[in-house]
């Protein structure tokens, strides 16, 4: 992701008077591979189109944490991020933003290091620490200090009565041209998907998140594909019947978009390893 040199990220118009001053401050550093930041501006406008992604390549994140003023997608009042917000952006995708005056700390993460290969550095680096794999259930992807799942059903969070309780499975999140996209399960948002390691499972030690399904079968299935006793393409097939209507996705761990599915070589994850549930 990162070059000795690179073209600016964003288009930029400022949002106030033509003849107001305008400030600007960034106190920026490397750490890691990691671009940390802290920003200070006024209002502006930020873009950033088809074209540019293309040109400058970049492709990570940029998680923005603000101390002052806000952020939001312009055209959508849901979308803002307040004093004690978060605001992430992915450099793959376009971006139409406004701010008012603002201060906020800013992590630029480049997309392989959300891969695996990142997290056996980490594992490395850290001997004493324990760490788990999350090998199957949706994806926890978000908390809100709002419960968009209880305001779909025409309540509010200090009285929601409950209501997330009538959807076991959560409740599931369209695009616009009626895609399952995501799933709301109170104030926690997660992956339409069922993310799943079986493939990966003899090198890891794995965390099974209860999902609304038969567990049971499927804890059975990793411990008979862990043992040995059952292929993972076998494995995989039992899988699907255990958890029916539910793709299965695992593009997280090869650095990929989270939702897709990645066929590992036949034989390539085979034999069996520690793991665990709970």
């Amino acid at each position: 992701m990162w070059r000795e040199s690179t073209g600016v990220f964003f288009d930029t118009r400022l949002r106030g008077p033509a003849d107001e001053p305008f400030f600007a401050s960034v106190d920026a550093a490397l750490i890691g591979g990691v671009g940390v930041a802290r920003t200070r501006s006024n209002g502006q406008d930020f873009d950033r189109c088809g074209s540019k992604i293309a040109r400058d390549g970049m492709d990570g994140y940029l998680v923005q944490f603000y101390l002052s003023g806000q952020n939001g997608s312009r055209g959508s009042s849901s979308s803002i991020a307040r004093p004690g917000g978060l605001y992430v952006i992915d450099m793959a995708q376009p971006l139409a933003a406004s701010t008012i005056d603002h201060e906020h700390l800013c992590l630029v993460i480049p997309r392989q290091m959300l891969a695996m290969a990142s997290v056996r550095e980490t594992v490395r680096d850290a001997p004493d620490v324990a760490f788990e794999i999350f090998g199957f259930g949706r994806v926890p992807l978000a908390i809100s200090a709002r419960c968009a799942h209880a305001r779909s059903k025409g309540l509010v969070k200090d009285n929601c009565q409950f209501i997330c309780g009538d959807d076991s499975d959560g409740l599931i999140v369209e695009t616009l041209d009626r895609q399952p996209f995501l799933v709301l399960n109170g104030v926690q948002t997660m992956s339409h998907t069922c993310q799943s390691l079986l493939q990966e499972l003899a090198d890891l030690r794995i965390r099974l998140s209860p999902q609304d399904c038969d567990m049971v079968a499927v804890a059975r299935i990793y411990e008979a594909v862990a043992a040995g006793r059952t292929s993972t393409a076998e494995g995989l097939e039992r899988l699907v019947l255990a958890y029916p209507g539910v793709p299965l996705s695992n593009g997280f761990h090869y650095g990929q978009t989270g939702a897709s599915w990645i066929a590992a070589p036949v034989g390539a994850h085979e034999g069996g390893k520690q793991w665990r549930t709970s």
